[in-house]
């Protein structure tokens, strides 16, 4: 029996299809490293946005808390200041919050006004900020009882 010889491949013809096939395959490496690559960016600059965003969010959360601990302070010094009083019909007033050892310029407004008909005080206190340009404001209603003194009483 005889064998088939072995084909035989040119020397010509087996490192023209070897160069050929490595510039294809180094192109297609390149481009899928430059793919790679910006997808890799594109995800790193939404981590840090988001992580920055995250930040910003915790920064407004402490504000509005701190906020919301100077308010309701004001709101129970007047509430204390106008249970025993019947002598002011309406009153507003203005100021900051420096006296508390505020770090930030926190501002509030005051609105007092007397209801005869329910024998209330309604209290409205505004607390402003500035948080990145624009001005936060958090408001804060009460009211309370008019007490009314003895010496109220005998006038």
């Amino acid at each position: 029996m005889k064998q088939p010889a072995p084909k035989q491949i040119s020397a010509s013809s087996a490192p023209r299809k070897a160069r050929a096939s490595r510039p294809r395959q180094a192109g297609m490496l390149l481009l899928e490293v430059l793919i790679a690559i910006s997808v890799l960016g594109i995800g790193g600059v939404l981590v840090v946005r988001s992580i920055l965003d995250s930040l910003d969010s915790l920064q407004l959360s402490r504000e509005y808390t701190k906020a919301m601990f100077l308010t309701a302070g004001k709101m129970e010094e007047l509430v204390e200041e106008y249970a025993f009083t019947f002598r002011k019909r309406r009153e507003k007033s203005e100021g900051d919050y420096e006296e508390l050892g505020a770090d930030q310029d926190y501002a509030y407004e005051v609105e007092v006004d007397r209801n005869d008909d329910r024998l209330v005080y309604e209290i409205k206190v505004v607390t402003l900020w500035v948080h990145k340009g624009s001005v936060k404001r958090l408001e804060l209603y009460s009211e309370t009882p008019v007490r009314r003194l003895v010496e109220d009483y005998a006038r």
